[in-house]
């Protein structure tokens, strides 16, 4: 904002905000936030509005007034919704009426950053998990771990591209996605809502270079007019395991660079990754983990395995939350005192992968 305040931060369909006009509005949110008496900081704020640039003014005005946020899709029904509400503790939702509200009152806030001191270990984000099994479970993520995988997909990201949001608002794969290309001063381009055509031409008319996603997301996308996709320079798959023999004629022909990730929401949603560079291979690996992080693939008796030996996927290391929010006997399970690094916690996965020989990992 304040080395290139003209340039476009955020597209959404035909409105864009300049780095100028997304700091002061999300300043001036803040602002308005902080008048709230029933909220102090480190609290929860819901944040369940539909696409539109204003997501991110959101977001940033929810954290720089020192709130966490949880993002609550708007389609949720009602039970599920009403269940996040109040496990979350949300005392404020910010929907779109309340930004139709905070628009009149937006003229009367100043446009400066709020004195908010943030520490490392400040809760930035709740994750609800799918919920599969039973209720959703609040996953608590913390500055550290989440600034990790932010600085890491940010070293991807030149000043002159294009991020696409495609996914999911909610989903913890798209978070980073919001906040990575404004660190660097690329530009955030955030679609209407995912269908194969439209998107593809979404990604053609605004010249996306980057899109991160879930590879069938991706997958649909490759159905007809791949030439649509030709000024992506990365994709970056998560989430899933990628079936290779789906994309692999696409990305000969179009020499696209693609990484896959892998991370749960307990652990800041990216730990390793692996950039595919059209080997010989049969399946993708997930790759070695990210800076700052570890990786323990561990036996029954919670032993670490050899080479090539299949074991529980553990993780270790600065991305690793704080564990379920109001869930305290499943954070006990889960997240646990880490016998290999001397006052760490470990997040057991539940997932099962074994070692390559060069020191990736192959995903069961």
């Amino acid at each position: 904002a304040e080395e290139t305040p003209n340039n476009i931060a955020v597209v959404f369909e035909n409105n864009e905000l300049s780095y100028k006009e997304l700091n002061e509005k999300a300043n001036q949110l803040a602002h308005y936030l902080l008048k709230f008496d029933d909220v102090s900081q480190g609290d929860i704020i819901g944040i369940s509005i539909e696409r539109s640039e204003l997501l991110i003014v959101a977001l940033l005005g929810v954290l720089k007034a020192g709130f966490a946020y949880v993002l609550i899709d708007t389609s949720l029904p009602s039970e599920r919704f009403n269940y996040i509400l109040s496990d979350s503790g949300c005392q404020v939702l910010i929907n779109d009426s309340f930004l139709e509200k905070f628009k009149n009152e937006l003229i009367k806030e100043p446009t400066d950053k709020p004195n908010i001191r943030i520490a490392l270990d400040d809760v930035v984000y709740l994750m609800y998990t799918s919920g599969s099994t039973g209720m959703p479970k609040g996953a608590i993520n913390i500055y550290k771990g989440f600034t990790n995988t932010v600085k890491w997909y940010a070293e991807k990201i030149g000043k002159t591209d294009k991020i696409g949001v495609i996914s999911n608002l909610s989903f913890d794969l798209t978070q980073k996605n919001y906040f990575a290309p404004l660190i660097v001063g690329a530009c955030v381009c955030i679609d209407s809502e995912f269908h194969p055509v439209n998107t593809r031409n979404f990604i053609k008319n605004n010249k996306i270079t980057i899109i991160n996603c879930a590879p069938t997301l991706f997958y649909n996308l490759l159905d007809e007019n791949q030439a649509d996709l030709a000024c992506l320079d990365k994709v970056i798959l998560g989430g899933e395991s990628i079936k290779l023999e789906l994309i692999k004629e696409f990305l000969k022909e179009y020499n696209v660079a693609l990484f896959n990730s892998y991370g749960p929401s307990e652990a800041s949603d990216v730990s390793t990754e692996y950039h595919f560079k059209n080997e010989d291979i049969d399946s993708i690996p997930i790759g070695k983990p990210i800076r700052n992080t570890k990786i323990f693939i561990l036996d029954r008796n919670s032993k670490q395995v050899p080479i090539g030996a299949i074991g529980e996927i553990c993780i270790g290391g600065i991305g690793v939350g704080l564990g379920y929010l109001n869930n305290p006997v499943l954070t006990a399970e889960k997240f646990v005192v880490n016998p290999f690094m001397e006052g760490g916690i470990m997040y057991k996965t539940g997932d099962l992968g074994f070692w390559l020989a060069d020191g990736n990992i192959k995903f069961l």
